[in-house]
């Protein structure tokens, strides 16, 4: 059994990596796991704020396409400081 900084730092590794964008079934086998689901994402696949914006994103460009994400920012749609 690990130690708990051991648990520690395998969870750190396998977090960085999903994060990282490594794929779940390649990082199951690097941790030696013996199910992607059971184990792998169950425990590791905390949803960071990067990744959730990151998959909202690439979701928004598949169906508005490149560039077309949603409705502009209050910057993007201002005039203000801007030349013509």
């Amino acid at each position: 059994m690990p130690t708990s900084a051991q648990a520690r730092s395998r969870h750190s590794y396998a977090t960085a990596a999903l994060a990282a964008g490594i794929s779940p079934k390649v990082l199951s086998a690097r941790l030696g796991h013996a199910s992607i689901a059971g184990v792998t994402l169950d425990i590791h696949s905390r949803v960071l704020p990067e990744m959730e914006e990151e998959a909202a994103a690439s979701v928004a460009a598949l169906i508005l396409g490149p560039g077309l994400t949603g409705p502009a920012s209050p910057s993007e749609g201002s005039s203000a400081g801007k030349e013509s």
